[in-house]
């Protein structure tokens, strides 16, 4: 790996982790909503998930998206048909 691809990386962390992103923001608002005992499985998921993410990258998820494109377009449909179903769920719910 060359230092020009670790310093891409280090920055990218950098960044992630100064701004306020948008995990912030959601277990801000999930702690006023829910309190700190039902928030601390939304945080365990984005403390567990963004090193994955990370690791994913750097073991070479983005060659794999790039030679079977389909899988990529497969991830986005399956993403959406979830959102949905979390939408209809939570719409459901406050009925």
């Amino acid at each position: 790996m060359q230092s020009l691809d670790y310093y891409s990386i280090i920055l990218f962390v950098i960044a992630t982790c100064v701004t306020p992103g948008p995990n912030n923001v959601m277990l801000m608002s999930s702690g006023a909503n829910f309190g700190m005992g039902r928030t601390m499985r939304h945080l365990a998921g984005i403390n567990i998930g963004f090193p994955l993410m990370l690791v994913a990258v750097g073991l070479g998820a983005g060659a794999i998206f790039r030679q079977y494109s389909w899988l990529q377009d497969g991830l986005q449909v399956i993403g959406a048909v979830y959102r949905k179903r979390c939408r209809t769920r939570r719409r459901l719910a406050s009925q």
